[in-house]
């Protein structure tokens, strides 16, 4: 499937320095979508930056739907979880949220670890984890009964080597 740039719906945004103008700033960084999940069921939740929005397509390629993000936050990086909602980090303010279908926050959790740089973002089982520039994984939350909470006793572990990974 293909996908063009655009702010329409099945469209994903992309802006550039000739683009966009920030007070005349030619240092604006090129922008666009900048990470994707996929489920289990199939479904792919993209970070639509450039438009404010999550976009998740079916299994086939299609459009599904789009979760708007609130103001104020970036997604940066995201997952899902087991019913769908859209969980994003924000890097510049180290938290992640979680969203409904509408957009709303449902709830947050700031990262008790400050991050200069930062590896993938990861849900396994009901954990969400952060690898950091050491490549060590925080778990910076914990989906509980639906709900996304801070754990309370953030554990730290070796992250994988990189690529893809999945149970043999």
């Amino acid at each position: 499937t293909q996908y063009d740039y655009g702010a329409a719906p099945g469209q994903l945004g992309f802006a550039s320095h000739a683009t966009v103008k920030t007070a005349g700033d030619a240092s604006f960084p090129p922008q666009g979508p900048e990470a994707f999940f996929a489920t289990a069921r199939g479904e792919v939740y993209v970070c639509d930056t450039a438009n404010s929005r999550i976009a998740v397509f079916s299994p086939t390629g299609s459009l599904a739907r789009t979760v708007p993000l609130p103001r104020g936050i970036t997604a940066n990086d995201l997952v899902a979880d087991s019913t769908g909602l859209a969980v994003v980090y924000d890097e510049l303010q180290q938290t992640l949220t979680q969203l409904g279908a509408d957009g709303g926050v449902l709830a947050s959790v700031r990262s008790e670890t400050p991050f200069s740089s930062r590896g993938a973002l990861r849900l396994v089982g009901n954990t969400v984890w952060l690898a950091g520039p050491d490549q060590q994984e925080v778990a910076l939350a914990l989906v509980q009964n639906g709900i996304l909470k801070a754990p309370e006793h953030p554990a730290r572990r070796q992250a994988p080597s990189p690529g893809l990974h999945a149970r043999s």
